[in-house]
C-alpha cells in the first residue's frame, strides 16, 4: 500500500514538472481542447524560444567548422605553390651551374645610338640606300624604316609603319642599266607606294598609286587606279598604256631593249649580304621576241626607240606560238622621246 503511494506521489510530481507554467488553456498544446495555433501560454512559447535559440547555435557551430577547414585548404595550396616555385627555381640555379659556355660568356652588344639630329649632306645625285627599322635603330636610335647614303649618314626617315626599298637592290622594280640609284621608295603603310628623292620629298603624293617599276633612263611603269602608264619623271606626264586581252585577265607589261647589258657600280653595293638582286637578262627575251613576231619586232625597231614594251596576260603566254592559239600579244614602242607607237 506504501509502495503504490509513493508511485503515485512520483509521477504526481513529475507531471507537475513538464507542465509548470502551463495553464492548460485552450492555447496550451497539453491542453485537449488545443485547436488553434495562433497562440500559445507561456510554457508553449518558453519551449518554441528554446527550440531556435538551438537550432541557432548548430547552423553557427557547422558555419565555423566549415571556415576552419576552407582555411586549412588555403594555407595547405599556399604552402605547396610556395615548395613547387622554390623547387623550380633551385632546379633552373643547378642548370645555370652546370651549364657549359664556348667563347666569351658575356659578349658585348652593340650600343644603340642616340637617335641622330644632323643629317647626310646630298645633292640630287647622291645614292640612296634603303635602312629598315631595325638598321634604323641600331644605326640612328629611331626604329623606323628610311634612307641613308654609301657612307651610312642619314638621309631620311619614311615614317611609322612605312618601309623602303630601291631600284637596283629589287630586281622586280628595275629592268635596264639606267637604274636611278639616287631614287628610292617608299612603301606606305602596304596600301601605296611613292618615288621619294634624297631630301625626303615625295615624286607623287598619290593613295592611288599601287606600283612603280622603272623601265629605262626618265621611264617608268606606273600602276595607278587599276590601270598601267607610261610615267615620264623629267616632264612628269602619265600616258595610259593598252591592256592586255582578254580583258578580263591581269596585264603583264615586259621591256625588250636593243643592248640588254647591265653593269652595277661597286659603290653602291651593300657589304656583308646579298641585298642587291642583279636586274634580269633581256638577252633571250630579245631573241625570242625577234623569231616569234618578225612583222612586230625588228633589230632596227628596237635600234630607233628606247625600248619596246610587250604587253600580255603572261609572259610566257607571250611566246605562244601554236597554230591554234586565238590571241596575240600587243607591242608598244617607247620613243626617246617619250612618245609610243603600237605596232
Amino acid at each position: 500500500m506504501k509502495k503504490s503511494l509513493l508511485i503515485l506521489c512520483l509521477c504526481f510530481s513529475f507531471y507537475c514538472g513538464i507542465a509548470q507554467s502551463h495553464n492548460y488553456r485552450p492555447c496550451c498544446r497539453y491542453s485537449k481542447s488545443n485547436v488553434t495555433s495562433e497562440c500559445t501560454c507561456p510554457g508553449c512559447q518558453k519551449d518554441k524560444d528554446d527550440e531556435i535559440k538551438a537550432a541557432q547555435e548548430e547552423t553557427k557551430q557547422q558555419a565555423a567548422k566549415a571556415a576552419a577547414e576552407q582555411a586549412k585548404k588555403l594555407e595547405a595550396d599556399r604552402k605547396a605553390k610556395e615548395e613547387a616555385e622554390q623547387k623550380k627555381l633551385a632546379d633552373q640555379k643547378q642548370r645555370d651551374e652546370n651549364k657549359i659556355v664556348i667563347g666569351n660568356p658575356n659578349p658585348q652588344k652593340d650600343p644603340i645610338n642616340k637617335p641622330v639630329n644632323k643629317k647626310a649632306d646630298f645633292n640630287d645625285n647622291t645614292v640612296m640606300l634603303e635602312f629598315q627599322d631595325w638598321e634604323g635603330e641600331r644605326l640612328f636610335g629611331v626604329r623606323q624604316s628610311g634612307f641613308m647614303d654609301t657612307s651610312r649618314n642619314l638621309l631620311s626617315f619614311a615614317g611609322t609603319s612605312n618601309s623602303t626599298s630601291t631600284f637596283f637592290n629589287t630586281g622586280t622594280r628595275c629592268y635596264h642599266q639606267s637604274v636611278p640609284y639616287n631614287l628610292g621608295l617608299i612603301h606606305i603603310g602596304y596600301k601605296s607606294i611613292d618615288l621619294v628623292y634624297p631630301s625626303g620629298k615625295k615624286e607623287f603624293n598619290d593613295n592611288s598609286i599601287k606600283n612603280i617599276t622603272h623601265l629605262r633612263d626618265d621611264f617608268f611603269l606606273v600602276l595607278k587606279d587599276e590601270h598601267h602608264y607610261l610615267y615620264t619623271i623629267k616632264s612628269k606626264t602619265f600616258i595610259r598604256l593598252p591592256d592586255a586581252e582578254p580583258t578580263y585577265t591581269v596585264s603583264s607589261y615586259t621591256p625588250i631593249f636593243d643592248e640588254p647589258s647591265y653593269v652595277i657600280p661597286d659603290h653602291v653595293r651593300r657589304k656583308g649580304g646579298d641585298y642587291l638582286r642583279y636586274i634580269p637578262d633581256n638577252k633571250a627575251l630579245k631573241e625570242k621576241a625577234l623569231n616569234a613576231f618578225p612583222d612586230k619586232v625588228t633589230e632596227e625597231l628596237l635600234k630607233n626607240n628606247s625600248f619596246c614594251l610587250l604587253i600580255s596576260y603572261a609572259n610566257n603566254a607571250a611566246f605562244d606560238t601554236h597554230p591554234n592559239a586565238k590571241w596575240y600579244p600587243k607591242f608598244v614602242y617607247v620613243s626617246k622621246d617619250g612618245e609610243i607607237k603600237i605596232k
